[in-house]
């Protein structure tokens, strides 16, 4: 039996539907709300990338500023509610810098346990 990924009940049951109050005055956000009113602060704010900052950017921004700060790929691919590691590894934009540090990194590391810099456990 395939498991669903986290959310996805709540996602069936959200479709077609009011999503959330907002306030006295607004009455309920539909599902187009965040997308809204992103496209309309990336107009006002970010001019230059109206037209190109969706939700869905976003979620590849935060994958990959969330694994470049540390957080293990696997709790990236639970915040994303993905049922695969390998869609997360398509949000996970890895910068050469990070390639860089790892490797340098992992070279040390090797090169202690192998007693050429007078490092190692």
């Amino acid at each position: 039996m395939r498991r669903s990924a986290p959310g996805s009940g709540m996602r069936r049951w959200i479709r077609g539907r009011r999503c959330f109050p907002v306030n006295a005055q607004v009455g309920w956000a539909g599902r187009g709300a965040l997308r809204a009113g992103l496209a309309h602060a990336t107009k006002r704010f970010l001019p230059v990338w109206s037209g190109q900052l969706t939700p869905h950017v976003l979620r590849h921004f935060c994958a990959s500023s969330l694994y470049e700060r540390g957080v293990d790929l696997k709790a990236v691919q639970e915040l994303l509610g993905h049922a695969r590691v390998e869609t997360t590894t398509r949000y996970v934009h890895v910068r050469a810098e990070h390639l860089e540090r790892a490797w340098a990194a992992a070279g040390g590391r090797v090169a202690g346990r192998l007693g050429l810099t007078g490092e190692g456990s």
